[in-house]
């Protein structure tokens, strides 16, 4: 998901750089993020997880999930708090990327 070293305009925090990115299960991440997915989110259909560690040692998770029809990227702080929510379209761009590659 996000593989650039610095959480774009998710937070709005000080010290967003971020210096370890793990993928990790929704059960392995707090029991307030995982309340907060369910209560936010419910029945939604959860793509990944990343546990994103930032330079002044805050913990983020960043959750690719699909709610009624839409693929979404959200991110929660440790206490269940989210952060942001912007539609996940990492994909698309991907698939625009290489049907330019082709036209070569």
């Amino acid at each position: 998901m996000l593989t650039t070293g610095v959480l774009s305009v998710h937070a709005q925090t000080e010290d967003m750089e971020i210096l370890k990115e793990k993928e990790i299960a929704l059960k392995d991440a707090p029991k307030e993020v995982q309340k907060a997915v369910n209560s936010d989110f419910p029945d939604a259909k959860i793509k990944e997880v990343d546990e994103l560690t930032t330079k002044g040692g805050n913990i983020y998770y960043e959750i690719e999930l699909v709610y009624e029809g839409e693929k979404l990227e959200v991110l929660y702080d440790a206490e269940g708090g989210m952060m942001s929510s912007e539609p996940d379209d990492e994909e698309e761009i991907m698939e625009e990327d290489d049907s330019e590659q082709d036209d070569d």
